[in-house]
């Protein structure tokens, strides 16, 4: 062997080891996720993640062509605390799939959606390798990728190059110079047409540069596109052949971003591909074509992202339901009426099940922190679910086709100048105003007008009752009033959660029994979290009287208490003002 043989020989074996240990490591890495992806299936995800802000714009830009009659409202989604829902169920891999999940809980569903997204998820719990597989095709697009790809999926218009006319002149310009190269000075001509259209080449890049990404990624969801379609080719030819139908007109795409997205890697090649990209401008052409194309076929773009989505959230789903200690198929209604076996909260980690039949508006009384307020967003979430994922956190549950909307965790706005009450009303109205449509409804409150005094708060809530009970929905009503009780008794069943009060404190059963509440905690709770006994015990004198009489005991004047005794070390002002 020559000696310029034996220098080449150890950087040979270096290119081999790197080589090696570059597939070694890429081999791991898709092992790892092999089994992360396997292990995740079926369990509560080890780090649930809220929705990202291109998660809900994605949902705010297709919400506006859906009817509002069966769209879930910002106000019901945040009083139901569905974004902790939403990450209870999330195990998708990508962030289209992330997307269509989040939309799919706003948007209650036709009997044909869930019963299409049903076949899917049989398909996938009888094909686990399948589902793993479509699973490992999804992450490859990744959950942070793309994340601007919802605005430019509905609007691809800002993505547009300027002044594309003029590079598609400039193009041909090198050409048109190249016979200046046998006419002595005149080759000037071809060294200005390069130089002109190198400086037009990476201006326009530097403009767009911020748009490959997105550009990329709906270059790689056409991808995905093409290898899900042929992981499903045999078990689902109808999804395969929906994927192929929204692929097909966006070929285009593929080919607009692969040049200017290209990596620089230092090469010759690379170096070489990227001069006849400068001179050329063919880059920016393939890019403003597949931009172009997008524009065009905007209605195939989305139809491709909600198939890629539609299939990964029926993972989700399946996976939701495997986690679940009880679960159930729901089964829907003409009539306005809930049954429901062994429901419970999906959120709570050690949840009590709760049956009950209503077939008219309810009431629920009871003592604080008793369940009321956990059992009627039991309701209102496994109603959500019903409607979207077609899984309920029950052993069975029958409901009509209905838009669910709330009014419970109001809050008062400081930047608005509404007060908690006004915050309230406004909430109430809105909640009115979706049961006067003629919509069906299911209708949850959880303390009505608690914002205002004793006389009006009843008289108000009884009369809003009232009006609820004559509209086309079923009312679900937690309160602490139970002048309610019998004020509605002919239009609205009683139902209530009740606790023991003993020698080690308030405990609670959190079961369903039927009637009004005559039971109270308030006080017994006072004690229990370590307040004076000589404030307890004048809480319980005083609401004993309050019984017996109906009307509160009246304060005499003077002070006989020391206000001191509740805390010796601290006396206060009254005690202050009593010494001098």
């Amino acid at each position: 062997m020559t000696p310029e043989t034996n220098a080449l020989i150890p950087v040979g074996i270096a290119a081999l080891c790197f080589l090696l240990a570059f597939l070694y490591g890429r081999h791991r890495r898709a092992l790892a996720l092999r089994r992360r992806v396997a292990e995740s299936f079926g369990q509560m995800p080890a780090e649930p993640e809220r929705p990202r802000a291109m998660t809900r714009e994605f949902w705010e830009l297709l919400r506006a062509g859906e009817p509002a009659g069966q769209c879930i409202d910002d106000a019901t989604w945040n009083d139901l605390d569905m974004d902790d829902v939403f990450a209870r169920i999330d195990i998708c891999q990508s962030a289209v799939g992330r997307a269509c999940l989040y939309a799919v809980l706003h948007r209650l569903n036709t009997g044909p959606e869930l019963a299409r997204r049903a076949r899917l998820c049989g398909l996938f719990a009888a094909r686990p390798a399948l589902r793993l597989n479509v699973q490992l095709c999804l992450a490859r697009l990744g959950r942070k990728r793309g994340q601007e790809f919802a605005g430019f999926l509905f609007d691809p218009s800002p993505m547009r190059l300027p002044l594309a006319g003029l590079y598609r002149i400039c193009m041909f310009l090198p050409f048109l110079a190249l016979p200046s190269l046998f006419f002595g000075p005149w080759a000037l001509c071809f060294l200005a047409a390069c130089v002109l259209n190198t400086a037009l080449y990476y201006h326009a890049k530097d403009k767009i540069r911020a748009h490959l990404d997105t550009l990329g990624y709906f270059s790689m969801l056409l991808s995905a596109a093409k290898r899900l379609s042929r992981l499903v080719q045999t078990d689902a030819p109808q999804l395969s052949d929906a994927l192929n139908d929204a692929a097909r007109p966006l070929k285009a795409v593929s080919g607009g971003v692969g040049a200017l997205a290209r990596p620089s890697t230092g090469e010759l090649n690379d170096m070489l591909f990227e001069l006849m990209g400068a001179l050329t401008l063919a880059p920016l052409l393939y890019y403003d074509r597949a931009v172009r194309v997008m524009q065009r076929e905007h209605a195939a773009l989305l139809r491709l992202c909600m198939l890629l989505g539609e299939t990964e959230l029926a993972i989700a789903a399946l996976s939701f339901r495997e986690s679940l200690p009880l679960q159930c198929t729901p089964e829907f209604t003409s009539e306005m009426a809930l049954v429901c076996d062994e429901l419970y909260h999906p959120l709570l980690e050690t949840p009590v099940a709760n049956s009950a039949v209503f077939r008219r508006h309810t009431l629920f009384t009871g003592s604080n922190a008793s369940g009321k307020s956990t059992f009627i967003k039991a309701l209102a979430v496994n109603a959500i679910l019903a409607q979207t994922l077609g899984v309920c956190a029950a052993r069975a549950f029958t409901l009509p086709r209905a838009l669910v909307v709330s009014s419970m965790a109001v809050s008062d706005n400081l930047c608005a100048g509404d007060s908690y009450f006004v915050a309230e009303l406004k909430s109430l109205r809105r909640l009115l105003a979706c049961a006067q449509t003629g919509t069906p409804c299911l209708c949850f409150i959880d303390e009505i007008l608690k914002g205002t005094n004793t006389v009006e708060r009843i008289a108000a809530s009884a009369a809003v009752l009232r009006h609820l009970a004559g509209c086309r929905c079923l009312c679900f009503v937690a309160t602490h009033d139970r002048e309610l009780t019998e004020m509605l008794a002919g239009l609205y069943e009683n139902r209530h959660f009740s606790e023991q009060v003993g020698p080690e404190g308030v405990t609670f059963d959190y079961l369903l029994r039927e009637g009004p509440a005559h039971t109270r905690n308030a006080i017994a709770l006072l004690a229990q979290l370590g307040f004076p006994a000589k404030v307890t015990q004048a809480a319980e004198d005083a609401a004993r009287a309050f019984e017996a009489e109906g009307r509160w005991p009246a304060e005499r004047s003077g002070r006989k208490d020391n206000c001191g005794t509740c805390f010796p070390e601290t006396p206060c002002s009254w005690d202050k003002a009593a010494k001098k």
